[in-house]
């Protein structure tokens, strides 16, 4: 879990077309992305938000009003087992961080889980 840098999909990017190119969405990473989920993690996000566009972790401090303008990245992720995505309850993006004074350019992934 964490800050992996990755947008794994065209829904997770404000611009999949101007930006196919970026360290953090080029093909070759997103490919080494989904090799490791292969191996049996759940994309908690997902699970919960399989088709949804906007749910960003991510954006850019210098750009002028990137959240309003939805201008953001999920590149920060919540990977898991399928026993614990089981036991998830839900996932949530704490916007209201990145809205702080003098915030990170990211923002709180959020997991919860039923013991």
């Amino acid at each position: 879990m964490g800050d992996l840098n990755v947008a794994p999909e065209p829904i997770d990017i404000h611009d999949p077309v101007g930006l196919a190119d970026h360290v953090d969405f080029h093909i070759d990473v997103r490919e080494k992305l989904a090799e490791v989920c292969s191996w049996g993690l759940v994309d908690l996000l997902r699970h919960y938000h399989p088709d949804e566009p906007g749910h960003y972790t991510y954006w850019d401090y210098r750009a002028r009003n990137p959240i309003p303008e939805g201008k953001g990245w999920r590149i920060d992720h919540l990977m898991v087992t399928p026993p614990l995505a089981e036991r998830s309850t839900k996932v949530w993006i704490d916007v209201e961080a990145r809205l702080a004074e003098r915030p990170s350019d990211h923002t709180f992934l959020v997991g919860e889980f039923e013991l």
